[in-house]
């Protein structure tokens, strides 16, 4: 099974659980982040046991500085390349 290292992917009582996990970055999305949860929502259609899925980004709430997650520019993120390396299908 496919691991991630910028979203994490769980399972349970019907309802799956995808993370950003990026706290480091405010959840900041990249190409690999974008690849990775394209993956885990493929993961959550394909799988019978899962009827919602729920997207939340990692990190704490300390009232200081949100973790919502967003695009991330550093390293020229949008900058003529594809969001999305693979097709849905």
């Amino acid at each position: 099974m496919q691991e991630f290292t910028d979203v994490t992917y769980e399972a349970d009582e019907g309802l799956a659980w995808i993370t950003i996990n990026r706290p480091d970055r405010y959840n900041a999305f990249r190409a690999r982040t974008v690849d990775e949860l394209v993956m885990a929502f493929k993961r959550a259609w394909a799988s019978d046991d899962v009827g919602v899925v729920a997207l939340t980004g990692a990190g704490g709430n300390d009232g200081k500085r949100g973790r919502q997650p967003g695009a991330g520019i550093a390293g020229g993120f949008a900058r003529n390349r594809p969001l999305v390396h693979q097709t849905l299908g």
